[in-house]
């Protein structure tokens, strides 16, 4: 019997791989419908004791409630994404040019600052959690530690309507036959930086 891959577009959610069984119930929620309901329609369409269907597919409908697979039909989680900003809207500070990403806790996108230098803009949606809130603190404070050499820094860091965002230089896409070259660069930036690191530091013989 086949399997099948189920994903959600935009989110951190892992895939699950569910058999042909479960899919078919899943089907029954493409519009609004209650659990019972589902079951009750599924097993009359496949002739199949509710009670067993219900057996298989209580621990996959526990899962997929849990991630957000399934969803109140009322709720704003039933929505598609919105971005924040759209393609040449003025915010605090930049323009924006196209958003890159987007998933349910954060977005990305691509913009010219006031002074003309292209970054990135990286901004926390409203519904974004403590952890994603303390993962984006730390991104920042790391981005704010380097000196930009050869690494992006922090350029800005603020808040739109009351959910932050950090923006960081923003490098162009290279082609696969240009990478080559581009390695060459990145290797020597990295023996610049040993080297100057060596310069910086004081020194001592390891012991044996």
């Amino acid at each position: 019997m086949t399997d099948y891959a189920l994903t959600r577009p935009r989110t951190r959610a892992t895939t699950h791989i569910i058999d042909a069984q479960s899919v078919g119930l899943l089907e029954e929620f493409r519009s609004p419908t209650t659990i019972v309901s589902a079951i009750l329609n599924y097993s009359e369409r496949i002739n199949t004791d509710p009670e067993q269907i219900l057996e298989h597919a209580f621990p996959l409908l526990t899962k997929l409630l849990h991630k957000k697979f399934l969803v109140p039909a009322h709720s704003p989680d039933a929505n598609g994404l919105e971005t924040t900003w759209s393609n040449g809207e003025r915010a605090s500070g930049f323009v924006v040019e196209d958003c890159l990403q987007i998933y349910e806790d954060s977005e990305v996108y691509k913009v010219i600052l006031d002074n003309g230098v292209p970054a990135v803009v990286k901004i926390l949606r409203i519904n974004a959690g403590a952890t994603a809130h303390q993962m984006f603190e730390r991104e920042a404070a790391v981005l704010k530690q380097l000196d930009g050499t050869i690494n992006p820094t922090l350029l800005t860091y603020d808040l739109y309507k009351e959910r932050p965002y950090l923006g960081s230089p923003g490098f162009p896409g290279v082609s696969p036959t240009s990478s080559s070259s581009i390695v060459v660069q990145i290797e020597a930036s990295i023996a610049f930086q040993v080297k100057r690191d060596a310069l910086e530091q004081m020194l001592v013989i390891r012991d044996a």
